[in-house]
């Protein structure tokens, strides 16, 4: 009787230490659909099919958040009692267009920052009468329109 050398190898133990266990599955699919048999469809499980449409939703509710907030901010009415005067140089106003869609900005200057106040498109149209220069000192009277926001829309504009 012959002694098994043990680094010596046959070729079905070979390929069953050396190839992956995944490829076996592999050739018996392609061994069906080369056959013709019909190959049977992998179904999802309910919570894969949750996971995997998660982030549309969640997409779906943020967008929709957000259209809600902007819709109460363009018609809400400025908060009287919330009013601030600011005090600064006009800086510029956004969007250049002169489209009446959008959100319009009137870019104020103060001794902290530069910030965007809200502006309705019939405050712009008539702020843009009113000639305004980059740098001229204003006065602007501005509220928030929903409680508690920090976006705060022009009430009245005043040279100095």
């Amino acid at each position: 009787m012959a002694a098994h050398d043990p680094y010596e190898r046959d070729e079905n133990e070979e390929r069953s230490i050396w190839s992956s266990k995944f490829d076996q599955p592999k050739d018996k699919m392609r061994e069906r659909m080369e056959s013709g048999a019909p190959v049977p469809q992998v179904k999802k499980t309910r919570s894969q099919a949750l996971i995997t449409s998660l982030p549309v939703l969640m997409l779906i509710v943020g967008l929709a958040f957000h259209w809600w907030g902007e819709s109460r901010q363009k018609q809400g009415v400025p908060i009287e009692s919330e009013h601030q005067w600011l005090q600064g140089a006009f800086d510029r106003f956004t969007p250049r267009d002169d489209k009446a869609s959008g959100k319009h900005y009137l870019w104020l200057t103060t001794e902290e920052r530069t910030r965007p106040l809200r502006i309705s498109y019939e405050q712009k149209k008539s702020l843009l009468n009113a000639n305004y220069e980059k740098g001229d000192a204003i006065d602007v009277k501005a509220a928030p329109t929903v409680e508690g926001s920090s976006t705060l829309w022009v009430m009245e504009v005043l040279a100095r």
